[in-house]
């Protein structure tokens, strides 16, 4: 657990990586949580079949005043830290979730700000994100979160694992950023990240 509420546009600015904190993939079935919560982590939620939806208070409103957001397969939702939100399905949702603390780089070279340095839109997309954000998957968002979920159950023995994962992380956070760009992505940019992803499964362990 972190002790420090960190947002996500000051993070892009500082010397800070993403950790995995917390993940599950679960489906299910005619749920809703009681009450609103909140914690010092980014929360990712992807649907992977069904329909949820997602009530997010903005600004520190009231819990009258929330945002209703529903998503079915192949979208998502980036929570920031220290947002009230609460989870309510209906019927039936399967959901990859995943929580990151924003943390202090001490021995990962994948900063959040390294990568926001090569990618411009993920550098504008951080810079200007406010508590929320959905998006469609139109390309690699699934493939990856699911590519971490598998990975983070691996050994964490070899001492590049950090480093491992920080890079699935930021891919991720790219890949997000992508989903707002207007233009549709490339099939050439596609063919690249398939191609990264194919290196870094062989040489994980070395």
């Amino acid at each position: 657990m972190g002790n420090v509420t960190l947002s996500m546009r000051e993070a892009v600015n500082g010397n800070y990586r993403m950790q995995l904190d917390g993940y599950y993939y679960k489906a299910w079935e005619n749920y809703e949580m009681v009450d609103f919560h909140k914690h010092m982590r980014v929360e990712f939620m992807y649907v992977d079949d069904g329909e949820c939806q997602i009530f997010v208070i903005k600004n520190a409103g009231k819990q009258d005043d929330a945002t209703r957001l529903t998503l079915s397969k192949n979208e998502g939702i980036l929570i920031d830290s220290d947002v009230w939100h609460k989870l309510v399905i209906k019927d039936k949702c399967r959901i990859i979730n995943m929580e990151f603390l924003l943390l202090p780089n001490a021995y990962s070279i994948n900063t959040l700000k390294e990568a926001a340095y090569i990618s411009s839109e993920l550098n504008v997309f951080m810079s200007k994100f406010r508590e929320y954000t959905t998006f469609f998957d139109r390309n690699n968002v699934g493939q990856l979160a699911r590519l971490i979920l598998e990975d983070a159950k691996r050994s964490k023995e070899f001492s590049d694992y950090e480093n491992v994962m920080n890079t699935y992380i930021n891919l991720l956070m790219t890949e997000i950023a992508r989903s707002h760009n207007k233009a549709a992505l490339s099939q050439s940019y596609e063919i690249y990240v398939k191609k990264a992803l194919k290196y870094i499964n062989a040489h994980i362990k070395e």
